[in-house]
């Protein structure tokens, strides 16, 4: 523990925190990235910044996991978002500004290993899908073109909302099969809904069923334990990951990061950070 994260975690303990819920020891190293594959996460940082301690144990955390990209929801601060990607040595990054509520999607990514292309957001106009427009980053990584398509979906249960999520992956699909049909694409994000439910209020079933085109890449940890979902406080699943069939055979493994063992508690995280945690995807090409 540096002497930065030792003086933050007494200014947290001085304000008060609630005990830990989790039995897992810390791990030595939050460490998701490697050399050899292009490791991506999708993480939604609850109403950035959630403390005046935010940017700084964020930046820690995302230099100790060692991704290439990270995609981000629930961005409010553009000033504060500009310091996190200034603390990043070598990263760049933008988000977008249409959200509801200001609650923007972005990009961040270590330029030093990715050749950004473009990006862009879609829908803009289609409030009832997409109350935070889709965030499409173009990138290049060892000659290889990915895109990667950022999402935070309509929140809370009832019909409407489902038919809103249901809506959305309607469009995504026929974009991606009109624009993007022979392209590595990759859609994530909190996509508040699980994948695991059966066909009849399932909103994803228009990519469940095309399984030669479309596949979920964190199903398994859908599948799985409970304490392994990315949202634990519910808990529920609710952050995915799907790749194209360009990617299939170059999917290696997906998986939910425990970021709150970099803290004390969990309380400390969700305090700091978010009621989220990241879930990640790495890609190996030969």
């Amino acid at each position: 523990m540096t002497s930065t994260h030792l003086i933050m975690s007494l200014l947290l303990l001085f304000y008060g925190c609630a005990e830990n819920t989790f039995t897992q020891p810390p791990p030595s190293t939050l460490q998701f990235g490697k050399d050899e594959t292009l490791d991506i996460i999708t993480w939604n940082i609850e109403e950035f910044p959630k403390s005046y301690l935010t940017v700084e144990y964020l930046s820690q955390v995302i230099i100790e996991l060692d991704a290439d990209i990270v995609a981000l929801q629930e961005i409010e601060s553009q000033s504060e978002f500009a310091i996190l990607v200034n603390s990043l040595d070598g990263w760049m990054g933008f988000k977008s500004n249409s959200a509801s509520y200001n609650l923007n999607l972005a990009f961040i990514y270590n330029s030093t290993i990715i050749n950004f292309i473009n990006e862009y957001e879609i829908f803009q106009d289609d409030w009832y899908a997409f109350p935070r427009p889709p965030l499409i980053l173009e990138v290049e990584w060892n000659d290889k073109q990915v895109y990667i398509i950022n999402n935070h979906f309509k929140a809370k249960s009832g019909s409407e909302n489902e038919d809103r999520r249901r809506d959305a992956c309607t469009k995504l699909e026929n974009y991606i099969a009109t624009y993007l049909a022979n392209d590595k694409v990759i859609v994530l994000g909190d996509l508040n809904d699980e994948v695991q439910e059966p066909q009849n209020s399932n909103v994803f079933w228009t990519f469940i069923n095309d399984d030669e085109n479309y596949k979920f890449a964190d199903t398994d940890i859908a599948n799985g334990s409970s304490t392994s979902w990315s949202y634990p406080t519910w808990p529920s699943h609710l952050d995915h990951i799907l790749i194209t069939n360009e990617l299939f055979n170059n999917h290696d493994t997906t998986y939910t990061i425990l970021a709150e063992n970099y803290f004390s508690s969990w309380a400390e995280y969700e305090n700091l950070i978010s009621d989220h945690r990241p879930v990640g995807i790495r890609l190996k090409f030969e």
